[in-house]
């Protein structure tokens, strides 16, 4: 046999192609061959998928349950959270995160233009994200010559970065807001 790393082969030469296999396996009704995963090729060539939650056929889209199974899932998760009378001035999210309300007047803005009221809504308290410490040689780190400190290499720079760390463990400034973890008891 020839040795590779220094022949030439062209490909209508012999040794191109050193033999010929049969290959089985699945194909699903896309064409696509998935060896010996008749599962795969199954899930690839259907259109529709059994529920995780009742069993009932949903459309391939992504979803393991119907929207029947999610809502009631996300409904006892939502009974599940500990609740606390909303006081007006943490952020609110809907539990699901996709909208955000940050006073009275946002909230009721909502719930006029949805038809609804804030106690239909499964509304959670925001937790802030504060600004994080920064480590300025572990952000630096990658530049900083081998051995050194940002403190060594540039001890201006560092004051400035411990400047800052300062400010953000005494100020503790708010970033963002997430859904947090306790449910609102909001009133109408």
């Amino acid at each position: 046999m020839s040795d590779y790393s220094t022949a030439t082969i062209l490909p209508d030469s012999d040794e191109a192609c050193v033999y010929r296999t049969d290959i089985s396996g699945w194909v699903s009704r896309n064409g696509r061959f998935f060896g010996e995963s008749e599962d795969l090729a199954r899930y690839d060539g259907c259109t529709h998928q059994k529920c995780n939650g009742c069993g009932d056929p949903i459309p391939k889209n992504g979803w393991t349950r119907c929207t029947k199974c999610r809502n009631k899932s996300q409904s006892e998760r939502f009974s599940s959270l500990e609740r606390v009378v909303w006081n007006g001035q943490i952020p609110l999210c809907t539990f699901e995160g996709d909208e955000f309300f940050f006073d009275r007047d946002s909230l009721d803005d909502y719930c006029d233009e949805h038809g609804c009221r804030p106690s239909d809504l499964q509304l959670v308290l925001c937790d802030a994200q504060h600004a994080r410490l920064i480590e300025a040689s572990d952000f630096y780190y990658d530049i900083l010559p081998d051995g050194q400190s940002l403190e060594e290499v540039c001890p201006e720079l560092d004051r400035k970065f411990e400047e800052v760390n300062r400010y953000i463990k005494t100020e503790k400034p708010i970033l963002s807001w997430c859904p947090g973890k306790v449910a609102a008891i909001v009133v109408d």
